[in-house]
């Protein structure tokens, strides 16, 4: 299901990683805040790269909205670099300038969404809204938001690639359309996305190209520690909830995955869920397998409801 999108981002990666030389000045503090203004973005990321020393964190503080260009957060040389976005004064949106995803987060690179940051991607993009590759780390925190992308393939919202990690402990990740699958999210094989509170709602998957999985597919590891998934919808194809892929590992400690009322996901098969991959829920070492259903799925430290 790859497509030559996914290659092009490899190349554009590499180009960006290598003509960025971060100094690993010992001068430069380990934690580092700065305030940005209005549109003000693009110039705090390049300091970031320019302030960069191992083990380094730069917190960009948003007084304002802004419209970036697309930004690809990785690093060679310097190692372990964390750089959090927060919204002071109420949300401040991020837009994008042109296409293809507002972030890319590789080699040594860690990504923090905190409060008041609304990510919102545009109709006809060339891209996920964020790209989490091999080395990588996006962290989703309460108040945080990403929402509003429409791509033609594969992981409108969030594409974790193999190597990458994506750590929510809240938020939401809403209103992504793919025209092929995983409308809210995709997780390829090798890659972890590990939900610990948040939502993930509204998400379509409209099923070119042969699969679903309207909030989330998964074809790598997915452990939903907590929060919600709902209103996502796989119509015409299978997994309105979530869609575990043949090579796919999805685990369920706490949370629910809506199949009726309000709340429902909606699909063709498996409204909540679709397995042809690994699906268990339990915790500590008792796991119990969760096959393809239309019911609502609630577990409570690890028993099903």
């Amino acid at each position: 299901m790859k497509n030559k999108t996914y290659f092009v981002f490899f190349a554009v990666l590499a180009v960006v990683a290598l003509g960025f030389s971060a100094c690993n000045n010992p001068s430069l503090p380990l934690v580092a805040d700065r305030d940005v203004p209005e549109n003000g973005l693009n110039e705090a990321l390049n300091w970031v790269y320019n302030s960069s020393r191992n083990n380094g964190t730069y917190n960009l503080k948003l007084s304002g909205d802004q419209e970036i260009n697309s930004f690809y957060l990785s690093f060679n040389t310097i190692k372990n670099v964390t750089v959090t976005l927060s919204g002071v004064g109420g949300v401040k949106t991020i837009k994008l300038v042109g296409d293809r995803a507002h972030f890319g987060v590789a080699k040594n690179s860690t990504l923090i969404l905190e409060e008041n940051i609304t990510l919102l991607g545009h109709v006809g993009n060339t891209e996920s809204l964020v790209v989490v590759n091999n080395g990588g780390m996006f962290v989703i925190n309460d108040g945080a938001r990403i929402t509003g992308n429409d791509y033609a393939y594969m992981g409108s919202g969030i594409f974790v690639w193999e190597g990458g990690t994506v750590i929510m402990n809240g938020g939401e990740i809403s209103e992504h359309t793919a025209g092929q699958c995983g409308g809210g999210i995709y997780v390829w094989e090798g890659g972890i996305f590990e939900m610990n509170g948040g939502t993930i709602t509204g998400n379509i998957a409209k099923g070119g190209g042969g699969s679903g999985g309207g909030g989330v597919l998964v074809s790598g590891t997915f452990r939903m520690n907590g929060g919600f998934i709902s209103k996502n919808d796989a119509t015409i194809r299978e997994g309105g909830g979530v869609l575990v892929n043949t090579n796919g590992k999805f685990y369920i400690t706490n949370g629910i995955i809506w199949g009726e009322g309000a709340n429902a996901n909606t699909a063709s098969v498996g409204s909540v869920l679709s397995n042809t991959g690994l699906a268990q829920y339990g915790i500590g070492d008792t796991w119990f397998p969760l096959a393809t259903t239309n019911t609502t799925i609630e577990v409570i430290d690890g028993v099903k409801q």
